[in-house]
Parts: C-alpha cells; sequence; structure tokens
C-alpha cells in the first residue's frame, strides 16, 4: 500500500511546535505528535485504486476514505498505551462547522489535540504533490488554511502555524 506523502510534511518536531504554541497541556503535546505520525494509519483498510485515485471520488469512494479514522481507531484502540492517540485520530477531521466525520463533532466538541492534527494535517495536503492534486507553495497553502479558520479548521491552530510559517519554522 502506497501513503500519499502528505504525511512527510507531519514532522515530530514541527508537530511538537504547533501542539506547543496551542492551549494543549505540556503533558499532552506528545499525545499530538505521536497521533500525527499515526493518524491516517486506518487507510491501510482503504484500497489502493481508491486511495492513490488521480481524480474525482464517486460518493461510495469518498464514503470509503472517509472510514480511515474509524479504522484507526480500531487499530489503536486494543493497545492500551494507545488508548489516547485512538481518540485524536479518531476526531481528526472533525470541522468547527460540525461538516467534518466521522461524528459531525463540532467546535469544542472536537478534542483539542484532534484539532492541532487536522491543522497539520491539512497544511501538509496542501503543500505536499498527491495522487490527485500538485503541491501548493507554502504562502498559497497558508491562505487557504487561514480562509478555513473557525470553519473547517481550529481558528487558533491555523494562528499558531501561521507564526511557525512566519518564522521560518522547518515542516520536515
Amino acid at each position: 500500500m502506497n501513503i500519499p506523502a502528505a504525511t512527510a510534511s507531519m514532522s515530530p518536531a514541527w508537530l511538537r511546535k504547533l501542539a506547543g504554541g496551542s492551549a494543549c497541556a505540556p503533558g499532552r503535546v506528545d499525545l499530538v505528535r505521536l497521533a500525527g505520525l499515526v493518524h491516517h494509519v486506518g487507510k491501510i483498510g482503504i484500497r489502493d485504486d481508491v486511495l492513490l485515485k488521480p481524480h474525482d471520488l464517486s460518493e461510495d469512494e469518498l464514503a470509503k476514505i472517509k472510514q480511515h479514522p474509524l479504522i484507526a481507531a480500531e487499530i489503536l484502540g486494543p493497545i492500551r498505551s494507545a488508548k489516547e492517540i485512538a481518540d485524536i485520530v479518531l476526531a481528526h477531521h472533525g470541522c468547527p462547522d460540525g461538516s467534518g466525520y466521522p461524528r459531525g463533532c463540532k467546535g469544542e466538541e472536537i478534542p483539542l489535540e484532534a484539532r492541532i492534527v487536522r491543522v497539520a494535517d491539512v497544511f501538509a495536503t496542501l503543500v505536499e504533490e498527491c495522487p490527485y492534486k500538485p503541491s501548493m507553495e507554502v504562502k498559497r497553502a497558508m491562505e487557504v488554511v487561514n480562509a478555513l479558520a473557525g470553519i473547517k479548521l481550529d481558528a487558533d491552530g491555523a494562528r499558531i502555524l501561521q507564526q511557525l510559517v512566519d518564522e521560518g519554522a522547518p515542516m520536515i
């Protein structure tokens, strides 16, 4: 199975900086780092022809892709030491406006750690080349992230990401 390169931008140090700049409790910063590293492990349960499709997905294919947080939680959940990580991974596609998946949680219902992973995931997906889209320049990616802040992405997470980008923090 091939995992899109977007995960490469979510380096442990970068995730730690993003979480450390947020209201995330110091003892939970490492959970963000770990969840960021495994957040797409559920994609192992998605067929490559769907996962790597280079053009628009059908409704059925999109529904299958949206199962990856549930699959990831099933993989990680039985591991006692990964329970909190599984909870973060399960919620990492939640959106402030409630349009996310798989649970449709919104705003503060989404764990802070999952909101941070979501911001990092969206940014990484924008700046990395994927089978279904070309890479985007960092400046343009930040314009997209900032436009989504408070609607599809956590506003504080987007603000912290902008600060890290402005400071020239290494992303990989």
